[in-house]
């Protein structure tokens, strides 16, 4: 998502998203980091690979399963970072 805000709204804005990611699964989010600093310094193609490698692993998880039945049934998902 990118949007250009007032600099006067800046901190408030970046507060506003950093709770709204730390609502997110903690594994997903931090494979999500991990493929960012990756794909900075490598290749296109390695970091396509990296990213599909992470997120086969959110599949594997307690969260993955987590997030699903939470959609499935209308709630909010209570993510343990597994």
């Amino acid at each position: 998502m990118n949007r250009v805000i007032p600099l006067s709204s800046l901190i408030e804005e970046t507060e506003r998203l950093a709770k709204k990611m730390v609502d997110n699964g903690p594994m997903a989010l931090g494979l999500a980091k991990a493929v960012m600093n990756l794909g900075a310094r490598v290749s296109l193609g390695e970091a396509l690979q990296y990213k599909i490698e992470c997120f086969s692993q959110c599949f594997a998880t307690r969260d993955q399963k987590e997030g699903m039945a939470a959609f499935l049934e209308k709630r909010k998902p209570q993510f343990q970072g597994e």
